[in-house]
């Protein structure tokens, strides 16, 4: 049976739903590396778009490279690819999962981080947690601790201010509930979400659930590019703390506005950093949501830089959150 064949048997067998995979139409504008490298396909995983990379395994990839090759095609296609094998052994598989990188070896294990999955063969049941909120829950989340949202807020109200659909608001009320974030009520017809508690408190007791806005980073030429769009990472943490002004200036932006991005004859993408080139972060959710200035919010800030290991940005984190405005 051929790997794709495999691929589809059990992903529909474990998960309950039907995969229809089919190849991409645009695989001559990759490089002539990843086309000899790879077949890809286009298919849903449970409402989630993504790109299946099917290994022709021509010769051994170290976990870097593949890495590499995942982030190079989910940035040309704009969506989530996971890498496919025939077979892997334990020293790779621990290296991919420690970097978050999709994989499925089928008949043996599959994980997907972006929709909380990881299935190993010995196990008799899939294991799915949800390790963070979804970006739709944390945005209302956020929304509410940073007094943009008003207290007692419906999902049709929330959807309508945030801009998502009404299902995918309920859904992130339904997450907030499940964990015991809020007073969830109703008043007639309409669910309600209150916020009783110490802002700070729910902070802290939704932080472990809270990940980085960020879907992942480049660098672009040149900074008229993004004038206009909200600051992050650095520029904006040395916005509100003493921290010292990057040389290379950091914005973000959220998908569509990438989108946008991409047809602007001044927006250059380059493969390395320049010494005037502007860093951007695409995030999951739009960044000028939550902020009224030309930096993104207090809160989304520091969730985005929260993991990196340096202690003048520790330092200026715990100086952010003073400064939260609880």
């Amino acid at each position: 049976m051929e790997l794709i064949d495999r691929t589809v048997t059990y992903l529909n067998d474990n998960l309950g739903t039907i995969i229809s995979p089919h190849k991409i139409k645009n695989e001559k504008l990759l490089p002539p590396y990843l086309r000899q490298r790879y077949n890809l396909y286009h298919t849903s995983i449970l409402n989630n778009d993504c790109l299946l990379l099917l290994d022709k395994e021509i010769e051994d990839s170290t976990p870097a490279a593949i890495r590499k090759h995942i982030d190079t095609i989910s940035e040309r296609e704009n969506t989530e690819a996971i890498y496919v094998c025939s077979s892997m052994d334990s020293y790779n598989r621990k290296r991919l999962i420690e970097q978050r990188v999709s994989f499925i070896v089928p008949g043996n294990q599959m994980f997907l981080p972006f929709i909380g999955i990881d299935l190993r063969e010995h196990m008799k049941n899939i294991r799915i947690k949800k390790e963070t909120f979804s970006p739709s829950a944390q945005l209302l989340l956020l929304s509410l601790l940073l007094r943009k949202l008003k207290n007692g807020v419906t999902p049709g109200e929330a959807a309508k201010l945030l801009g998502y659909s009404s299902m995918t608001m309920t859904r992130a009320f339904d997450e907030l509930e499940e964990n015991r974030i809020g007073t969830h009520s109703s008043k007639g017809k309409h669910r309600l979400l209150i916020i009783e508690e110490d802002p700070k408190d729910i902070w802290k007791k939704a932080l472990p659930l809270l990940g980085s806005p960020q879907k992942r980073t480049i660098s672009i030429n040149p900074i008229e590019a993004v004038l206009g769009y909200k600051k992050s990472g650095d520029s904006a943490l040395s916005h509100y703390t003493m921290l010292a002004e990057p040389k290379n200036p950091v914005y973000a932006v959220s998908e569509n506005e990438f989108k946008a991005l991409k047809h602007d004859d001044k927006f250059k993408v380059v493969p390395y950093l320049e010494r005037d080139s502007v860093i951007i972060e695409i995030w999951k959710y739009l960044p000028g949501l939550l902020s009224e200035t030309d930096v993104v919010d207090t809160l989304s800030l520091y969730l985005s830089m929260k993991d990196i290991e340096d202690e003048r940005i520790e330092s200026s984190l715990a100086e952010l959150l003073d400064k939260a405005g609880w």
